[in-house]
């Protein structure tokens, strides 16, 4: 699944439960550095960690932190240290937040990493059920259905997901996926080229 950061820590921290805290700039500012540097895999860790330091309650910065560690795998330098300590920050994000859809798509995405794609699928729908149209975890089953070579499943989903985002191109690339696996190169090379069109103006989540 793609890593995608929490966006501008002002957005971000209007997403947070209303509860007033001295630190809340300083949190937002930490949030900001974690997510723009995004290939920088421990330097976002240390951001994270920065903004948590300041505010213990800020769920999304541990679930953000999550996924940034387990986007060290990406980078070719995860110790497995980094992606079991994801799992406990995902479900400290959930304890602290049971709505959140970040949380949810951090945990479907350790047992990503640990070939486990049942569990995976199966932490997504528990966030489906508080967020049903949420993108990420959306795009998370389709992915597990990739993996599990159902892709006509994959396919009817992802064109679903392109009806709830027309501009966004991620819908467009697991569709792409499903469609090359199933031998349908000519429409799978059209989706390829619409998806970059999208990404060169800028649109998606």
């Amino acid at each position: 699944g793609r890593v995608v950061g929490g966006g501008a820590c002002g957005s971000t921290s209007r997403r947070r439960a209303a509860r007033p805290t001295p630190s809340r700039a300083g949190v937002g500012g930490c949030l900001g550095r974690g997510t723009a540097r995004r290939t920088d895999a421990p330097t976002a860790v240390a951001g994270f960690e920065r903004a948590i330091a300041l505010d213990s309650g800020f769920a999304l910065a541990w679930a953000q932190l999550a996924l940034t560690r387990q986007s060290f795998s990406s980078a070719g330098i995860t110790p497995r240290e980094q992606i079991q300590r994801s799992k406990g920050d995902a479900e400290r994000a959930l304890a602290l937040q049971p709505t959140l859809p970040t949380a949810y798509f951090a945990l479907g995405q350790y047992y990503i990493r640990l070939g486990d794609n049942d569990r995976a699928l199966a932490e997504y729908r528990r966030g489906l059920e508080v967020a049903p149209n949420n993108m990420r975890l959306l795009i998370g089953t389709v992915e597990v259905d990739l993996r599990g070579g159902r892709l006509e499943r994959a396919i009817t989903l992802s064109r679903k997901l392109g009806l709830l985002d027309p501009l966004s191109p991620e819908p467009l690339w697991p569709e792409a996926a499903a469609l090359l696996w199933s031998h349908r190169l000519p429409e799978a090379l059209a989706l390829v080229d619409r998806a970059l069109v999208f990404d060169s103006l800028g649109s998606g989540w």
